[in-house]
């Protein structure tokens, strides 16, 4: 007798609610009224009373997919039939009624509140509570935490939305762009042909009979049209230059954003199952408290099971204020939108593909569509652009053609053509061609560098993306089964009273630390692929088919 009070103590919950139901089970119909614990069925058939029905009754709960009690009764020659109605812990639960004639079932959903004021399990009155028991504790006194995080959802702003929103608000970037208007400007100027020169003098003559002198002229410097097209090809070649460093940057924010947006998804998912952890080791100290109030266990397994569940709190907090941090995190990085705070996200991390990209050939996709490659490649162009442009004409950069007049103090007037140039003694831009040579060797220089830097990061990026893989696949394969499996024979053990409570819920809280763990190889893999696709220097595009939402 002792065994079952102890085996009501510690898995049943007094309902106190009435809950009514009329469900359908195969042929039969049967009427559901639940109070106080009790359980009460009338079944029949054909408006007739079931008689000598045997029904199956069995109690499961929904959050943890956990089948608790067992049990069979019959009905008598009413149809009626009643019995005491076992459960676990609070929570969402459903009683399933399965008949034998006709092998129908039926399924009824219902909450099962918890019961602390000094009444046991199964009902049986505990007294008031005993100091010397250990049940005068202390009420857990709500911490100020940050606002509680949506649940993980498919629904909000997208990995591609949140991108192109960064790109679009950062004002960093927007800084960033506004430098490609000084080469724009400078190939505007490149293509422009310099203004004419008009020169003109006018002379007083200090004797009379004479007349007072002037002279005009307008001339045209010729090389401008002649080095025009060299010049705006060199500003050309230092624009693109420019403008795939830009692009390099771009890459470099978007890959931030992204890193930020997966460690936000995996933020939400492993808030919800901390959540779940939560609640099960509440669960558990609730129990163990009444147990303590019926004096079955000890003060160190209430202090044991007590200590569980402030640490399950603690692991929540933890978890909680790091998924605010992340978050405002990534908003900074979108530029701030106005009503940041009413964003959503989605939060649940995709499957990783079925195939990684192959590594030699995301090597050679990088040396030659790298940012840094090409820039590095077409500042080697500008300098020799700019060496030729320099040693054009021995150095000579203006030659300047026009017309003249003049009329003589004596009345005689001329008129001509005009030529001007320097004369390239001591200057030929021997500076200028030296300073172009030195670029071109810096530009070989730096070309090779970010091909080699290009290289490791890609083979760096590539060995994460691997290792981040089969972390996923064990966890995904092997670690989640084995301990669902373990999960599932802990359950049978439980019911065949062979492992308590405690032992199951331990059980089950590994598995949730196995799920958490998948997630955090997620977030892993998917930071590692957009590291991946910066060290490319291009999008690695991932077809739907290989990819699929993965619910933890």
């Amino acid at each position: 007798m002792r065994r079952w009070v102890v085996f009501l103590l510690a898995f049943g919950l007094c309902i106190a609610a009435v809950h009514a139901e009329t469900v359908t089970a195969g042929r039969y119909l049967i009427q559901v009224k639940m109070t106080s614990g009790t359980v009460h069925l009338w079944v029949s058939t054909g408006g007739k009373p079931a008689a000598q029905v045997k029904v199956h009754l069995q109690t499961e709960m929904v959050d943890m997919d956990m089948v608790t009690f067992a049990q069979e009764v019959t009905t008598d020659g009413q149809g009626q039939a009643q019995t005491r109605l076992q459960t676990g812990m609070k929570g969402n639960w459903r009683l399933k009624l399965s008949l034998d004639n006709g092998r129908a079932t039926a399924t009824v959903p219902f909450m099962a509140p918890s019961s602390t004021s000094g009444v046991s399990a199964n009902g049986i009155p505990t007294g008031p509570p005993r100091p010397w028991l250990g049940n005068q504790q202390p009420e857990p006194k709500e911490m100020p935490v940050t606002p509680t995080p949506p649940p993980p959802s498919q629904e909000g702003l997208d990995l591609e939305e949140a991108v192109r929103l960064g790109l679009s608000r950062n004002p960093d970037l927007l800084g960033v762009l506004q430098q490609l208007g000084i080469q724009d400007a400078a190939l505007i100027q490149a293509g422009l042909i310099g203004n004419p020169v008009f020169q003109g003098q006018y002379q007083l003559a200090d004797r009379s009979g004479f007349s007072n002198a002037w002279e005009v002229s307008l001339t045209q410097n010729l090389l401008d049209f002649l080095l025009r097209g060299a010049r705006v090809e060199l500003a050309e070649t230092e624009l693109e230059a420019a403008r795939l460093r830009v692009a390099r940057v771009l890459y470099e924010q978007s890959t931030r954003i992204k890193v930020a947006y997966f460690k936000l998804q995996a933020d939400q998912q492993k808030f919800q199952l901390t959540q779940t952890m939560v609640a099960a080791a509440t669960a558990a100290a609730e129990l163990a408290l009444r147990q303590r109030r019926a004096n079955t266990i000890s003060q160190m397994d209430l202090a044991r099971q007590q200590a569980v569940q402030a640490e399950a709190q603690s692991e929540l907090y933890v978890v909680q204020g790091q998924l605010q941090v992340d978050r405002e995190e990534l908003i900074r990085l979108l530029g701030t939108p106005e009503n940041a705070e009413m964003l959503r996200f989605q939060s649940v991390l995709r499957e990783i593909p079925a195939h990684d990209p192959d590594l030699a050939e995301l090597e050679t996709v990088a040396a030659q569509n790298r940012q840094e490659v090409a820039a590095a490649r077409l500042d080697e162009k500008a300098a020799r652009q700019g060496y030729s442009l320099a040693s054009r004409f021995f150095g000579i950069d203006e030659v300047r053609v026009g017309v003249s007049s003049a009329r003589e103090v004596e009345g005689l007037q001329v008129t001509g053509p005009v030529v001007q140039f320097p004369l390239p003694v001591f200057n030929q831009n021997q500076g200028m061609r030296a300073r172009y040579q030195t670029q071109e060797k810096i530009a070989r220089l730096s070309l090779a560098s970010a091909l080699q830097n290009a290289r490791f990061e890609v083979r760096q990026a590539y060995r994460q993306l691997q290792a981040a893989r089969n972390r996923v696949l064990v966890a995904r394969e092997r670690s989640i089964p084995l301990r669902h499996q373990a999960l599932k024979l802990a359950e049978q053990q439980f019911n065949n009273m062979f492992l308590g409570i405690y032992g199951l819920l331990t059980i089950y809280s590994e598995e949730l630390e196995a799920r958490k763990a998948l997630v955090e190889a997620l977030r892993e893999y998917w930071s590692a692929h957009a590291e991946l696709e910066k060290a490319v220097g291009s999008d690695l595009s991932i077809r739907k088919d290989e990819s699929h939402d993965l619910q933890p």
